[in-house]
């Protein structure tokens, strides 16, 4: 997936409001810069950089958008809201070959009724396969971790999946590991019991969990490798 705005480098000044960080640039201006992630703004500090670009609307009042941060000289990608396209673009690529049964890849609409999942896979001899893309942004050592919540959407989510479980489809979580610095991706009971907890049970009773890490740089952002669940 190709980045095809110009970006800008800054550093954070401050933050606010959760996923407003107030960024300045070369010439000491300062702006602020809505971060889609709250996860990437709580991990900004004072002089950590960010690479921005100018507000998708235009009447939006806060200027600037969070494109990517850098942590440890690494990128992090922080638009969650392409998330689907680098799953599709890498499943029609053929980049995905725990997929490769697969020949349809569909978007789910809202008169599908499954409003939490992502996309139906499907092949000629009729199997089905659903898929809920989501992010892991957080680190340990060199490895990413999960889960560090879950959400209202989630619980929905594992609801709707059971369900199409019974009507003998597959169900996967595709996490995408939006970082360079990870080596594999660790299921950890550390940070939130209760989460790993229901994660750990919905694995139990067949939802899949698939990881896959990520090649950046500035210019693009593409889903490239097979990454370890480690539990």
């Amino acid at each position: 997936m190709e980045i095809t705005e110009d970006l800008v480098k800054a550093k954070v000044a401050g933050k606010y409001n959760g996923i407003i960080l107030d960024v300045k640039f070369a010439d000491d201006s300062q702006h602020p810069a809505f971060c889609g992630v709250f996860d990437i703004a709580e991990m900004c500090r004072k002089e950590t950089i960010v690479y921005v670009r100018p507000a998708t609307l235009g009447n939006r009042k806060v200027p600037y958008e969070v494109e990517f941060m850098e942590e440890g000289g690494s990128l992090i990608y922080a638009r969650p809201n392409r998330n689907n396209d680098l799953f599709e673009e890498a499943f029609l690529k053929g980049a995905l070959p725990e997929f490769a049964e697969y020949d349809e890849c569909r978007r789910l609409e809202a008169e599908d009724h499954l409003p939490h999942i992502d996309f139906e896979l499907s092949n000629k001899s009729g199997k089905k396969a659903f898929v809920f893309v989501t992010n892991v942004y957080h680190k340990f050592g060199g490895s990413a971790v999960f889960p560090m919540e879950v959400n209202f959407f989630e619980l929905e989510m594992f609801e709707e999946m059971r369900r199409l479980r019974t009507k003998g489809c597959e169900t996967y979580a595709f996490m995408i590991i939006p970082r360079t610095d990870c080596q594999d991706i660790k299921f950890s009971w550390k940070y939130s019991p209760l989460a790993a907890a229901k994660i750990f049970d919905e694995a139990k009773n067949g939802l899949n969990f698939i990881g896959y890490g990520c090649n950046i740089d500035k210019k693009s952002v593409t889903l490239s490798h097979l990454m370890t669940i480690q539990y």
